[in-house]
């Protein structure tokens, strides 16, 4: 009697079913290539603080990237003779502090952070801030933020479209009295993050850098972002736009100041980037 060979073809084809699926998650949930041969592009991104000292002990804090959407950082070091370094986490934050006993004159210091693209990259639960600063208007600028305001949420419904109705009347190429009046004395970044909080909107400004190979002494972009059902929206104010650009890397989102400097003055960060490719495995 002739035996079936069916059941061994089932078998074969179950395994190779499962080795297929095994090989997507592993690319999938892991980014580990399909081929030995690919390649993958690496962005080294160099933070340079310059300052002047005034002579006694010196205290540096500068933000650093914590699970940028997108992107996986892989290494970072500092660069800074003479000076302590180490990274402290501070009030959910990340941040790199520099620490000297005495300087006096220039000082440069320097940070340094490999990023990969990564699609996978895992993100904490979004959770708006218990509190925001208070701010407040003199009596010209509050009586033409309400104004604005009031023009604003005729055509808008939520925190999103309310933003993108400011934008447009902060950025018309003839604004208002009341726009020009507000834009006099603050940056239109500023101008948006108060409007949208005196509406009882919840905000936040983040900053990014503009990825884009052998730039230097870049400055970051500012964006802002709005907390509206369940999830941060991003925005940027220059053009309204909530789509976060290809190669956008966030380098700053929320919290603190960007940089901080004791026993210091006339201080300030740019950054440096460049790319390479290294196999992707």
């Amino acid at each position: 009697m002739k035996r079936s060979h069916a059941p061994v073809y089932v078998v074969a084809l179950l395994l190779v079913i499962i080795a297929m699926a095994t090989a997507v998650l592993r690319h999938v949930q892991l980014n580990v290539p399909f081929l030995p041969g690919e390649q993958r592009a690496v962005w080294l991104i160099e933070a340079r603080i310059d300052f002047k000292a005034e002579g006694g002990p010196v205290t540096v804090s500068l933000d650093l990237p914590d699970q940028p959407p997108g992107y996986r950082v892989i290494s970072e070091q500092a660069a800074s003779p003479g000076y302590g370094f180490s990274i402290v986490g501070n009030n959910g934050n990340r941040r790199g502090e520099w620490s000297i006993r005495s300087a006096s004159g220039p000082q440069t210091l320097y940070y340094k952070v490999q990023i990969v693209a990564d699609r996978v990259t895992t993100q904490e639960p979004p959770t708006a801030p218990a509190e925001q600063d208070t701010f407040y208007w003199d009596e010209a600028e509050a009586v033409a933020a309400e104004q604005l305001l009031e023009t604003a949420q005729l055509t808008s419904s939520r925190p999103e479209s309310l933003a993108r109705e400011l934008i447009k009347l902060l950025t018309a190429p003839e604004p208002g009295q009341n726009a020009a009046l507000l834009l006099s004395s603050q940056s239109l970044t500023e101008v948006l993050d108060r409007l949208l909080r005196q509406a009882g909107v919840t905000t936040r400004l983040s900053m990014g850098l503009e990825l884009e190979d052998a730039r230097r002494r870049q400055p970051l972009v500012p964006f802002i972002e709005v907390f509206s059902r369940g999830e941060w929206v991003l925005f940027d104010p220059a053009t309204g736009s909530r789509n976060l650009p290809g190669k956008l890397f966030l380098w700053h989102q929320g919290g603190q100041s960007l940089l901080d400097v004791e026993g210091g003055s006339h201080s300030s960060v740019s950054f440096s980037m460049i790319t390479q490719t290294v196999p992707a495995l």
